[in-house]
C-alpha cells in the first residue's frame, strides 16, 4: 500500500542559516528554563538541516574525496550547536559560553553555499518524539565507562537526521568532529558511498533514527566504514530505540543488530517517567501549569480509550502513528500532554491550536513546552461513536458544524501551492492501493473511471489550505452541548503522502466519514461557498475515490501491524473504505 510521504522543500541556504541565528538570539533573551533550552535544540535542528541540504548539493561522490569548505563549515556550526544543547541539558539548562557558535556562524556567512537546498524533513522530530539529548547522553555514557573515545572515534551520521543527531553523538564523546553519508537506493536495500578521507581511528560509531523496516540504512553506514578500513566488530551502533529492525531485514541485518554494540536512550529515560530532574515533562511544567500532581499516564499506542468509558476500544486506533500523548493528573482538571513536534514546526503546530481554540473548535491550549502542548482533558466529552442516537447531536447540527469548521480552515488556514501531493501522486497511490486491496475487477474499473475524468478536474488550478485530513467521527467529541475536534493541528504535516489539499479534500472526507448524501453535500458546498470558499463539485467528484483509497491503505497498513485485539476493529474499517471506493466507482 502506498501511505507515506518523504516530506521535502526546497528553502534558502542564507534563510535557513539566519533562522539559526535568530533562534540563538531568541535563546539568550530568555532566562534559564526548558523553553530556552527548546530554542537551543531548535537552532541545532535548522542548522543539522542546512548540513544536510549543502552535503546533498555537494554529492557524496565529491566528498568522498575530502570534506568541502562550504560542507566544513556548517559541520563545525552543528558541533557546536550540539555541545552548547549538551551543557544546557546537563547544567541546569544553564548557556554554555558560545565564542565557538559565532565564530562557526562567521565562518559559514563567510562560505559560497548553494542558494537553494533541498530539505527533508526530520521524521523524528516532528512526529516521533525522538530528542536528540537522547543520543548525546547515550554517547556521555558510552565515553565516560571508557568504551568509546572521541579521540579514536570516527562518528558518521545518516543524512537526514543523522546530520543533527551525530553532531550530538560527537559531542558527548568530545570527538573533534563527524562526517555524514547519503544511504541510496530502494528503503530495503539501501546503499551509501565512500567516506571522505578521515585519517587513522580503530573506532567508530553509525548515527540514526530508526532502525526501520529492513536497517539497511545502517548497514549501509557500516559498509562504508569498513571500505574506510574500521572493521565491523569496532563499530558502534546510535540508533533512537532499542527493537532492532523490523520484519523486512534480512539475515545480515538481523545479526549486525545481535553482534554490534548498541546505545540509546528512548524518550522514557530522556523526557518520559524515567528520566531525572529537570528533564522529566512533569519538571518542564509543574510550576507553569495549576494543580499538578502525580504521575503522568500514556495515552499513546490506542491507550486514550480506555479513558472514555464503555464501548471505547471499539473504537479504530492506527497505533503505529499516533504521537506521543500523556494525561497529567491536575486539581480542578487533568491535563492532556501532546507531543506536536520539536523546533519550528511545534511552534507552528501551537500556534495553529491556539487560533482554532480562540475560535472555539478545539480545546484552548496552555503553552509548549519543548515538543509537547498541553490542554485541559474534557473528562465528560466522548468521541461521538460512543453516544447512543438519541443523545448525539440532530443531522443538522452536525452539518452545521462541519460547515462552520471547514468554512473556518478554508478561509484562515492558506497554505503554500507546493505543501501537498499533486492530482497524479494522489491518482497513482489510489489506482496502487485499490489494486492491492480489492482486486483486479477493481482495478479494471478504476482505469476506466480515470480514462472517464473530465479535463477540468485535472487541470483547474488548486487553492491548498492547511486540510484537517482526519474527519473521522471519533475525533470529534461531544458533550452534549457541543462538539469539539479532538485532533486538528497537525494531519496536513504528517508523515503521509497527501499533506495539504484544496479543502474539497476536507468535504470527501466529510462525505465518506459521515455518509452525507447528495443534498447535504450540496448544501455544504453553498454553505462554503458563501463563506468566500470556491470549492468546486468537479474536484469534490475527484477527491472521493482518492480520499477512500488513501483510508483504506492507511487502515490496512494498520491492519497488518496490529496485534491480534485490534484486528476486529480495523478489519471492519477497511471494508467500510472498500465499500466506498466501490460505491464511486460504480
Amino acid at each position: 500500500m502506498i501511505v507515506y510521504g518523504d516530506g521535502r522543500r526546497q528553502e534558502r541556504s542564507r534563510a535557513k542559516l539566519a533562522r539559526v541565528c535568530i533562534g540563538l538570539r531568541r535563546a539568550r533573551a530568555l532566562p534559564p528554563g526548558i523553553v530556552r533550552h527548546a530554542r537551543l535544540v531548535e537552532a541545532l535542528i535548522e542548522a543539522g538541516e542546512l548540513l544536510q541540504g549543502v552535503a546533498d548539493a555537494v554529492g557524496d561522490e565529491v566528498l568522498s574525496y575530502g570534506v568541502t569548505p562550504g560542507v566544513a563549515s556548517v559541520t563545525h556550526l552543528t558541533l557546536a550547536l550540539a555541545r552548547c544543547c549538551l551543557h544546557s541539558w546537563c547544567y541546569g539548562f544553564a548557556l554554555a559560553h558560545d565564542e565557538a557558535v559565532e565564530e562557526a556562524v562567521r565562518a559559514c556567512a563567510g562560505q559560497s553555499l548553494p542558494a537553494w537546498i533541498t530539505v527533508h524533513r526530520c521524521e523524528g522530530y516532528a512526529f516521533y518524539a525522538l530528542y536528540p539529548e537522547g543520543h548525546g547522553m547515550a554517547a556521555l555514557q558510552v565515553r565516560e565507562s571508557g568504551a568509546l573515545s572521541g579521540e579514536r572515534t570516527r562518528v558518521v551520521g545518516l543524512r537526514s537526521i543523522g546530520t543533527s543527531l551525530a553532531a550530538m553523538v560527537a559531542a558527548g564523546l568530545r570527538a573533534p568532529g563527524f562526517d555524514t553519508l547519503r544511504p541510496q537506493g530502494h528503503p530495503f536495500d539501501r546503499r551509501a558511498g565512500r567516506l571522505p578521507p578521515g585519517g587513522w581511528a580503530p573506532d567508530a560509531a553509525v548515527v540514526d533514527e530508526g532502525p526501520g523496516l529492513s536497517g539497511s540504512s545502517f548497514m549501509a553506514g557500516v559498509e562504508a566504514l569498513r571500505l574506510a578500513g574500521v572493521p565491523q566488530p569496532r563499530v558502534h551502533l546510535f540508533p533512537s530505540h532499542g527493537h532492532g529492525p523490523g520484519p523486512a531485514a534480512g539475515v545480515e541485518a538481523r545479526l549486525l543488530w545481535r553482534e554490534q554494540p548498541v546505545h540509546y536512550l528512548g524518550f522514557e529515560e530522556v523526557a518520559g517517567p524515567d528520566a531525572l530532574p529537570p528533564h522529566a515533562l512533569t519538571d518542564w511544567v509543574r510550576d507553569r501549569l495549576p494543580g499538578v500532581h502525580g504521575e503522568m499516564q500514556s495515552l499513546s499506542g490506542g491507550a486514550w480509550r480506555a479513558w472514555h468509558g464503555e464501548g471505547a476500544q471499539t473504537l479504530p486506533a492506527q497505533v503505529h502513528m499516533e504521537r506521543l500523548k500523556f494525561l497529567l493528573p491536575a486539581e480542578g482538571g487533568d491535563w492532556l500532554m501532546r507531543f506536536a513536534g520539536l523546533g519550528r514546526g511545534g511552534r507552528l503546530a501551537c500556534a495553529r491550536r491556539h487560533l482554532l481554540a480562540g475560535h472555539g473548535f478545539c480545546p484552548p491550549v496552555q503553552g509548549l513546552w519543548h515538543g509537547f502542548t498541553a490542554e485541559r482533558w474534557l473528562a465528560h466529552a466522548r468521541p461521538l461513536p460512543l453516544w447512543p442516537a438519541a443523545q448525539q447531536p440532530t443531522r443538522g447540527l452536525l452539518l452545521e458544524r462541519l460547515a462552520d469548521y471547514l468554512a473556518f480552515r478554508g478561509t484562515r488556514l492558506p497554505a503554500p501551492a507546493a505543501a501537498g501531493a499533486t492530482r497524479e501522486v494522489l491518482l497513482d497511490m489510489a489506482g496502487h492501493n485499490i489494486g492491492k486491496g480489492l482486486g483486479e475487477d477493481a482495478a479494471r474499473a478504476w482505469q476506466d473511471w480515470r480514462a472517464a475524468l473530465p479535463t477540468a478536474a485535472l487541470v483547474m488550478p488548486l487553492r491548498r489550505v492547511l486540510t484537517d485530513n482526519r474527519l473521522h467521527a471519533w475525533e470529534w467529541l461531544w458533550d452534549g452541548r457541543t462538539l469539539l475536534k479532538a485532533d486538528a493541528v497537525d494531519h496536513a504535516v504528517a508523515h503521509d503522502l497527501v499533506g495539504c489539499q484544496p479543502l474539497e479534500w476536507d468535504v470527501a472526507g466529510a462525505t465518506v466519514e459521515f455518509g452525507l448524501d447528495a443534498g447535504e453535500r450540496h448544501w455544504l458546498m453553498g454553505r462554503l461557498r458563501e463563506a468566500g470558499v470556491p470549492v468546486q463539485s468537479s474536484l469534490l467528484a475527484l477527491y472521493l475515490p482518492l480520499y477512500a483509497a488513501f483510508q483504506l491503505g492507511s487502515f490496512t497498513m494498520a491492519l497488518q501491524a496490529a496485534p491480534d485485539a485490534e484486528k476486529a476493529t480495523l478489519s471492519r474499517e477497511v471494508r467500510r473504505y472498500g465499500l466506498w471506493v466501490r460505491r464511486v466507482l460504480g
